[in-house]
């Protein structure tokens, strides 16, 4: 993953096609769960879920799951 959620949104607003587009970009897209990641990414940065949740924009609601 090398390129910014800015240039990804750039070369999608320019893409000749959304298939192609996800065909050129698949090696910048993270798979699974979003879960999964976020709960990665609270535990390496020493975050709570409350701040977690505050900083993603995710409402607390989705956030506080399992």
């Amino acid at each position: 993953m090398n390129k910014t959620t800015g240039e990804l949104l750039a070369e999608l607003g320019g893409s000749a096609g959304f298939n192609r587009y996800l065909h050129n970009n698949q090696a910048e897209f993270i798979s699974g769960e979003i879960g999964s990641h976020l709960e990665r990414i609270r535990q390496e940065q020493k975050l709570s879920k409350a701040e977690l949740s505050r900083r993603s924009g995710i409402s607390d609601f989705f956030s506080h799951g399992k």
